[in-house]
């Protein structure tokens, strides 16, 4: 019996000092915010900021439909360089033909 009233009273004195140290805990953050003002705005800046990022990153597009995408682009792409050849290609011939051959000895 004088063992099981031990334990009794050591775990009222651990859950007694657990509860003093919270509140001693929360009084120490609370004070040190006060006193560095600064500082905790800066690291609610960052949470906030850190927060926003992963918000993004978890709800941007996955690979599968990116991959999709891509493939519509990718053609759009190879349309553009295509036309841009074409193009080239055409002001080349243009510019050949405005020269005017030069004959030797004329």
């Amino acid at each position: 019996m004088a063992s099981a009233r031990a334990t009794t009273a050591a775990v009222q004195d651990v859950s007694a000092s657990v509860a003093g140290a919270s509140t001693s805990t929360w009084d120490r953050i609370s004070g040190w915010a006060s006193d560095n003002k600064v500082a905790a705005w800066t690291i609610a800046g960052v949470t906030v900021v850190v927060a926003g990022g992963s918000v993004y990153y978890l709800t941007r597009p996955t690979e599968s439909q990116e991959s999709s995408d891509s493939a519509s682009s990718s053609d759009k792409k190879s349309a553009k360089k295509s036309k841009k050849k074409s193009k080239k290609k055409d002001a080349e011939k243009a510019a050949e033909e405005a020269v005017p051959e030069s004959k030797p000895g004329a």
